[in-house]
């Protein structure tokens, strides 16, 4: 093969990968309620296998609560108590989201249930704020995700579970 014949063939080549990770970039993506139902279902399953990583990675820098007034504070109560817990069970039953703009709520009940004696943890309607911001698919391509930045719940010992 000729030297400009491989060149003409290299740069077809990367002109097909350009063009293939071009297409799975602009590709239309999940609507902003599939958007909030993965990120939803991505906290249910850490809070299964006590992974605060994975809470972590849906937590918006902007987060805080009535309790806790930033992500600092948020991964700390989330290793101190991921650490004391055992296996347990997380559904979020009935979620029902409002989307206004780039802001969304939603809200469901959540139970949480212990897998060493079934008891019940957690038993209690949420509500979970949400913020569009700009994540990076493929690590170049902007692409919009939504973190959560605020939770109202009922916190463990204060009644009403």
């Amino acid at each position: 093969m000729q030297p400009r014949s491989k060149m003409l063939l290299a740069a077809a080549g990367v002109l097909t990968v350009l063009l293939i990770v071009y297409i799975i970039a602009t590709r239309p993506g999940p609507s902003d309620n599939e958007l909030i139902a993965a990120q939803t279902e991505t906290l249910r399953t850490a809070a299964e296998r006590h992974s605060v990583s994975q809470v972590m990675s849906v937590v918006s820098a902007e987060y805080h609560d009535s309790m806790l007034s930033n992500t600092d504070q948020l991964n700390f109560f989330l290793r101190r108590v991921v650490g004391q817990a055992g296996p347990v069970t997380v559904q979020f039953d009935n979620p029902i989201v409002t989307i206004e703009g780039d802001t969304a709520i939603s809200r469901g009940h959540l139970r949480a249930v212990s897998n060493q004696g079934g008891g019940v943890l957690t038993d209690q309607d949420v509500t979970l704020h949400w913020k569009r911001e700009t994540g990076h698919k493929l690590l170049v391509f902007p692409t919009p995700v939504w973190r959560l930045t605020n939770a109202e719940y009922q916190a463990p010992g204060m009644g009403g579970e």
